[in-house]
């Protein structure tokens, strides 16, 4: 019988993919970037939060400069004082040197001085020109614009923003656009839709410096020094015009690694939100008057107190920016949340300690 003969050979594929192994693939780099993304993110927020902390050891710097160039050590803020210091603008000048002007009259003409000399903002019609601000405290938001000025840097400069603070960067890539600058500010607040209030919240800076810094620690007699209102996070009390802002010196800071300069009016980096510094639970980085920069808990540090009731326990303040402002909301209640002010009002001033130790007598103790 004879054998039949089969084809034993085995067809080949082409090189190439199955349907199958290419499903398998893109499972496996999926899987591999959903693990790697948040690894990604994390080092990039680490990055930020390591900018913010550089941008204030330069202030820092700068500061220390500052205070080394002064004849008596000062702590740098506006000085300009009423009745002696002069502008070239004449409604600059004018308003604080007109009869009954007083230091607050000065620092804003200061400020406004700085502002239009460093942004070529000082003539034509407003907004272009920079409008002389009588509404507001310069010292809260606008320090760093004194060290800028000794640094003869232009303006707006990165250092003041944090890369955390996407809201300012935007304001800063554009100063004159006004667009997306918020016309509110807390609940009460009648003033955020001013000109002169929006135009300068491109040059403003995520870091404040403590009231402290530029007041008298308490009050004098009768006499009130910057404090707190109790019922607004965002306002201060007005001081009494006898007495004088800035020419604070370094040698009244008792305890320069425990007491802190400035620091960011709200924590970027320790959750996915901002958080007002006097949550408990935030962690601003802050530079220190030894010019270390940490971002130490609030909640770690001393209550603070009220200047100008030097005796009583630390104020309650109320956290309720309204909707659209430029603070984010609060945590916890809609309406707003009552929080103390911490290292913002530290007991006795640059004489108090923040971390590190119990708060100073300043009479609380029987």
């Amino acid at each position: 019988m004879g054998v039949r003969s089969f084809n034993n050979s085995v067809s080949r594929r082409g090189p190439g993919f199955t349907l199958v192994e290419l499903l398998i693939v893109v499972f496996i780099i999926t899987l591999l970037i959903g693990l790697l993304a948040p690894a990604l993110g994390r080092v990039r927020s680490i990055a930020r939060d390591m900018a913010c902390k550089s941008n204030l050891r330069q202030l820092g710097v700068a500061a220390a400069n500052y205070t080394a160039a002064s004849p008596n050590s000062e702590i740098p803020s506006f000085w300009w004082q009423p009745g002696v210091s002069k502008s070239n603008w004449t409604d600059v000048d004018f308003s604080m040197n007109r009869p009954g002007a007083d230091a607050l009259d000065a620092a804003q003409a200061q400020e406004t001085d700085i502002l239009r000399r460093r942004t070529g903002r000082g003539e034509g019609p407003t907004p272009k020109k920079i409008k002389l601000n009588s509404l507001r405290y310069p010292h809260r938001r606008f320090t760093h614009l004194v060290l800028l000025d000794q640094m003869d840097v232009p303006f707006p400069d990165p250092r003041a923003a944090c890369p955390e603070d996407k809201q300012l960067l935007e304001w800063a890539n554009d100063p004159m656009d006004l667009s997306t600058v918020p016309t509110v500010g807390d609940e009460d607040s009648t003033t955020e839709s001013r000109v002169e209030i929006r135009q300068r919240w491109a040059y403003s800076s995520t870091y404040q410096a403590v009231p402290s810094s530029w007041s008298p620690d308490t009050r004098l007699g009768q006499a009130l020094t910057v404090g707190p209102v109790e019922r607004f996070y965002n306002l201060f009390t007005r001081i009494d015009s006898s007495l004088r802002l800035g020419g604070r010196r370094m040698d009244e800071v008792a305890f320069p690694g425990n007491k802190v300069f400035f620091f960011e009016f709200h924590d970027r980096h320790s959750s996915r939100r901002p958080v007002f510094y006097a949550y408990p639970r935030a962690k601003s980085n802050q530079l220190f008057f030894d010019t270390s920069v940490r971002a130490e808990r609030t909640g770690d540090s001393n209550p603070g107190f009220d200047p100008n009731n030097p005796s009583g326990v630390a104020p309650a303040v109320v956290y309720d920016p309204a909707p659209g402002a430029a603070d984010p909301p609060p945590l916890h209640n809609p309406l707003g949340d009552t929080l103390r002010g911490h290292y913002r009002w530290t007991r006795g001033g640059l004489r108090g300690v923040d971390y590190g130790g119990d708060e100073i007598d300043t009479g609380q103790n029987p």
